[in-house]
């Protein structure tokens, strides 16, 4: 029993040691796969896009900023206004002198004499002029500050330069019926207001010359006051007359608009 049993143990050993090749076969197999497979995966080269091999880059988000303003332009200085070209003002002298006054039925009648003597340019321009008698009914305005649409042109002037001369000779009449006689006793009394205008023409390049003046006539008396005139007594011939400007009555702008300050 015992040599049976012996050789049955021998008779079955070759029955698994065959299995150890065939496992380091398959071990050596696997092995060498894996080695194929790595030296198949490609590797990165000079030649290789780095888009291929590298992830893309997030992109970063985009942080609002506020708009930036644009840079102030630095305050220009004003520059300051432009004065008004004033309008030079032409200047000269007046000599008034009354010749005679004569007293008819109907009219007083005046005959005059002016000169104008030029300090600077004169512009060509004519010569106003009226007579009235001085009365405490009417106001001083009326008086003294007559419009020049309301008197008559007595002369004309040309265009004078500096020291030149011009001399007018002209005559006013004032009706008898227009006279505001001033009682005195039983005289009545004239006393005359001849209202002079000077306007030159409108010129740009000369001085402007607008003018008005009132002077006051009668006869020589006693102290520095004239004495007035009497029409009570008929027709007659006054002479020996003196002129008196009234000073507060000389005015530089007479008509509505003053075309000199227009100008400038």
């Amino acid at each position: 029993m015992e040599t049976v049993q012996a050789a049955a143990n021998e008779g079955n050993a070759p029955a698994w040691w065959w299995v150890i090749p065939l496992a380091l076969l398959a071990l050596i197999a696997g092995f060498l796969m894996l080695r194929r497979r790595k030296a198949a995966a490609p590797s990165p080269s000079e030649d290789t896009p780095l888009a291929e091999t590298a992830e893309p880059d997030t992109p970063a988000p985009e942080v609002p900023t506020a708009p930036v303003p644009a840079p102030k332009a630095a305050p220009q200085p004003v520059p300051p206004p432009v004065p008004a070209m004033a309008t030079s003002r032409a200047s000269g002298q007046i000599d008034f002198q009354p010749a005679v006054l004569r007293l008819s039925l109907f009219y007083a009648t005046l005959q005059f004499h002016l000169r104008l003597t030029a300090n600077t340019e004169f512009p060509s321009g004519k010569l106003l002029a009226d007579m009235i008698s001085a009365h405490g009914s009417l106001s001083q305005e009326i008086q003294l500050s007559p419009h020049p649409d309301a008197m008559q042109v007595v002369g004309q002037f040309p265009q004078l330069a500096p020291g030149q001369m011009f001399d007018i000779k002209g005559e006013l009449q004032l009706p008898l019926n227009a006279i505001r006689a001033v009682h005195q006793g039983n005289a009545q009394l004239m006393v005359p207001l001849v209202r002079l205008a000077l306007l030159g023409d409108n010129e740009p390049h000369l001085p402007h010359l607008e003018l008005g003046c009132v002077f006051t006539i009668g006869l020589p008396g006693s102290g520095p006051a004239l004495s007035p005139l009497r029409v009570d007594t008929g027709p007659r011939d006054f002479t020996g007359l003196i002129a008196r400007e009234i000073e507060s009555a000389r005015r530089t702008t007479l008509l509505g608009l003053d075309h000199a300050r227009a100008a400038s």
